[in-house]
């Protein structure tokens, strides 16, 4: 959990100047199948 959110931190932070610049915006997803798996069924 650590690496992911100092991850995501560290390059947002990296990011700003060019985000300023160009009006942009982070969007962040994420997915519950980390916490808690889905069986995939095949056809």
């Amino acid at each position: 959990m650590k690496t992911n959110v100092e991850t995501v931190l560290l390059l947002s932070q990296l990011a700003v100047p060019h985000l300023d610049a160009s009006k942009g915006n982070i969007v962040n997803m994420s997915s519950i199948v980390s916490l808690r798996p889905v069986r995939i069924v095949r056809l």
